[in-house]
């Protein structure tokens, strides 16, 4: 599993304009899970120690690991977590307002994208 790192780990990359996100490894051995609450331990444990290393850009890791390479999948993972927390938006200045577009890509990146979106309420889709 994959999910999205926000790139923005250092104060003075907070309030560069545009996306640094990154691609963050999730391996999880479900075989050493005996039960749901050691399952999400062991999530909390991978998921802290991608977020560690959140700033080893993933085409790095791609190119140490050399996996097999197939043009119609992702080398590393086939399914994407992706969480979206979005504050309500503010204005940028009395002149300017910035608003979120949400513009279907029409194929999807891998095998599976979940997708949660929490905007006061969570919204949850598959790809």
């Amino acid at each position: 599993i994959a999910t999205a790192g926000s790139g923005r780990s250092r104060p003075e990359l907070e309030g560069v304009v545009g996306t640094l996100v990154n691609t963050l490894l999730l391996r999880l051995d479900l075989g050493r899970c005996t039960d749901v609450r050691s399952l999400l331990a062991r999530a909390r444990e991978v998921s802290s120690d991608a977020q560690a290393l959140e700033e080893l850009p993933f085409e790095r890791l791609v190119a140490a690991l050399k996996p097999e390479r197939s043009p119609g999948r992702e080398p590393l993972f086939q399914a994407m977590l992706l969480f979206d927390h979005r504050p309500p938006t503010a204005p940028l200045s009395p002149e300017l307002t910035a608003c979120r577009l949400d513009l279907p890509l029409g194929t999807s990146l891998c095998d599976l994208t979940l997708t949660v979106v929490d905007e006061g309420a969570l919204r949850v889709s598959f790809e």
